[in-house]
């Protein structure tokens, strides 16, 4: 019977030769004699083994391409749903942006975001952004700080307590912009970012 090349390779580390019938020539007692018996049947349980492993190793490698596959796939699905959501976003005409517990924008807006503001709101707090005074800073900062759950805001819901900062923001050129909130809440329900929607008045 012909080995398979990880058996015969066991062999010549062990006994420096893979030639089994060269072993049992060579055991001169009867312990030898009888440990090398079942030698060949000890050989055939391990190759079993071996083969059991390799078997397992391939359906994992073609599991793991199948799984690595289908996430190539949905990455690319997700990154044409990205420039889709763009692109929308692009024509809305609404400056649309995204801020969290902290108060900076994150990397998600509307190009009318660089048009009404002058750059891009990204890492940006969201009151530099919309040019806030320091006294309409510190109530935008308490109320967002309600809305996330930081303070004990009893009963208000998110409408209620947004609904107390300014709306109506004058720009350094003369403009004035409106700015309404949208609340973005995880499957749980749990407030994770807020929308922020900035149009200019006509």
């Amino acid at each position: 019977m012909t080995r398979s090349r990880k058996i015969r390779r066991q062999l010549r580390r062990a006994f420096d030769t893979e030639d089994v019938g060269l072993l049992k020539r060579l055991g001169s007692n009867h312990a030898a004699d009888v440990l090398l018996t079942g030698f060949d049947h000890f050989l055939d349980q391990v190759e079993a083994s071996y083969a059991q492993s390799d078997e397992k190793l391939k359906l994992a490698a073609r599991n793991l391409q199948i799984s690595s596959d289908e996430l190539t796939e949905a990455n690319r699905e997700l990154e044409a749903l990205n420039a889709a959501m763009r692109s929308m976003l692009g024509g809305l005409g609404q400056a649309l942006m995204l801020f969290g517990r902290d108060g900076l924008c994150g990397d998600t807006y509307s190009s009318a975001c660089l048009d009404l503001f002058g750059r891009s709101p990204a890492g940006r707090p969201i009151f530099d952004v919309l040019g806030l005074r320091e006294d309409a800073r510190l109530l935008f900062r308490a109320a967002v700080d309600l809305a996330f759950g930081d303070r004990d805001g009893g009963t208000a819901t998110f409408e209620e307590v947004m609904a107390t900062v300014p709306r109506w923001v004058a720009q350094p050129d003369g403009r004035v912009v409106g700015v309404s909130y949208r609340p973005i809440r995880d499957h749980a329900g749990r407030l994770i970012s807020i929308l922020a929607i900035a149009t200019v008045r006509p």
